[in-house]
């Protein structure tokens, strides 16, 4: 037998109080530092380039047939 709680046919056994805050804990720091560095750095997500500026566009490049 091993010495690990196991569950079969029955409940999971219960998580501490310990364990359960410092799951939440983890948590909280896990989408505080994802949406952090969102917010402050969306080059990671949209990139790092330069939007080009669509008046500066041709007809041309557009695909608009000359008149």
């Amino acid at each position: 037998m091993s010495a690990h709680a196991y569950a079969y046919r029955v409940g999971a056994p219960t998580h501490s109080k310990a364990t359960l805050y410092a799951a939440e804990v983890a948590g909280a720091a896990m989408w505080w530092w994802i949406l952090w560095h969102l917010w402050h750095e969306p080059e990671h997500i949209t990139g790092e380039f330069e939007y080009p500026d669509p008046a500066k566009w041709t007809d041309a490049e557009l695909g608009i047939p000359e008149e």
